[in-house]
């Protein structure tokens, strides 16, 4: 989208910084610019208008920036952000994640003063949401049965996303991802049904499904050359049914595949309620030679104490340690330090979350063993994983 086609609305308390904001952006060519003194008469200028983009200061009288933000993530049709400030860039960068958390998209953050070459870096070829549909992870409502069946009849489908290696930027890896495909050919991502998927009870249906889909994937790629492990989420709560791991050791033997094959992330997303019964299913999983990957480690159950306590082969290092690990010194030492751990422990690394090429740099500084992410591959059906993989 040309800067001229754009709708910008400008918070900052201070009239002359406002002007100037103002004047340099129709300077770049920006036909609609309005200007609002603080938080809440943005939110006046939003409800006569729908605006792309809020560039907005963060300390202001009234309302101040972050409490516009939270109203921001209130609307129906929220306009990205581009957060311009003073403060220490680690108020700024924890507001950026806040913004984020409340779901607003930010396209990035300016260090007063404003410049045409800052506001033009950040503005052009900026690409605003579709109106009028949701994004693409907003958790939609389904009905039971309509979750179930589109599990059973296979609607939910298993996509694969490369994990590559970091050495030789070879795909090694896939991560078998779900993804509900509807009649209509849309394609709705996981965070808008799984919680309803854990909230129902249907976890074991859908990890059963997926986990058919994927060692048939596995085995298809493999009959066409490509050495590529393939890797299964798992809740612990899975986990703990009695008999899942002969269970998987037979589903993986009836698609023709070994269990070195196979690699286990384990997930979370509460407190497990018996981990007695999904410790020994991991144990007799890694003892039959499956790998075993902590997900997301460093937040939530993805902590040291799962890691003494179950066998794993790998760690997944969160995204929240790997994106802007380039610039933010507290990423990179959270990253550094899961790193470390996975070394004195002996096992694999892979960094989650590589989007850019600065986060790939970091990658390779730090010694991670491989990688996933948007800059190496998203989530792609079996025919474009196979194609991809066979180039790499």
């Amino acid at each position: 989208m040309d800067l001229a086609e754009l709708s910008i609305l400008v918070v900052e308390d201070d009239g002359f910084q406002c002007w100037l904001m103002k004047r340099q952006l129709v300077e770049l060519h920006a036909a609609h610019v309005v200007c609002a003194s603080d938080g809440h008469a943005a939110l006046e200028q939003l409800a006569l208008r729908h605006f792309d983009v809020v560039i907005s200061d963060l300390d202001m009288p009234g309302m101040d920036g972050m409490e516009l933000i939270r109203r921001l993530s209130e609307l129906a049709e929220a306009p990205d952000v581009i957060v311009i400030s003073s403060q220490a860039n680690a108020i700024v960068h924890s507001v950026r994640d806040m913004a984020e958390a409340y779901g607003v998209r930010v396209r990035g953050t300016i260090t007063k003063p404003a410049t045409p070459a800052k506001l033009a870096a950040l503005l052009t070829g900026f690409l605003p949401a579709a109106p009028g549909r949701p994004p693409a992870c907003a958790w939609i409502s389904h009905s039971e049965a309509d979750l179930a069946a589109a599990i059973r009849l296979g609607h939910v489908a298993a996509w694969f996303q490369p994990k590559v290696s970091v050495a030789g930027r070879q795909i090694i890896g896939a991560e078998a991802l779900a993804r509900w495909i509807l009649p209509s050919g849309e394609v709705r991502e996981p965070a808008s049904f799984l919680p309803q998927v854990e909230r129902l009870g249907l976890m074991p249906q859908l990890t059963d499904a997926i986990a058919a889909q994927a060692f048939a994937g596995c085995a298809r790629w493999k009959r066409q050359g490509v050495r590529a492990k393939v890797c299964l989420n798992m809740p612990l709560t899975v986990l703990a049914a009695q008999g899942v791991a002969e269970a998987l050791t037979g589903t993986v033997d009836s698609h023709g595949l070994e269990p070195q094959d196979v690699v286990v992330e384990v997930t979370e997303s509460a407190a497990a309620p018996a981990l007695g019964p999904a410790l020994e299913s991991l144990a007799r999983l890694r003892m039959r030679g499956f790998g075993l990957s902590l997900d997301d480690f460093g937040t939530g159950y993805a902590s040291m104490e799962r890691l003494t306590c179950i066998p794993f082969s790998e760690l997944k290092i969160d995204r929240s340690f790997v994106r802007d690990a380039a610039s933010r010194r507290a990423r990179r030492l959270g990253f550094e330090a899961s790193v470390a751990v996975a070394a004195r422990l002996g096992l694999q690394t892979v960094a989650e979350g590589v989007e850019s090429a600065e986060d790939w740099r970091v990658v390779q500084e730090l010694g991670c063993d491989m990688a996933q992410g948007w800059l190496l591959g998203r989530a792609m059906p079996l025919p474009e994983f196979i194609a991809a993989a066979r180039r790499s």
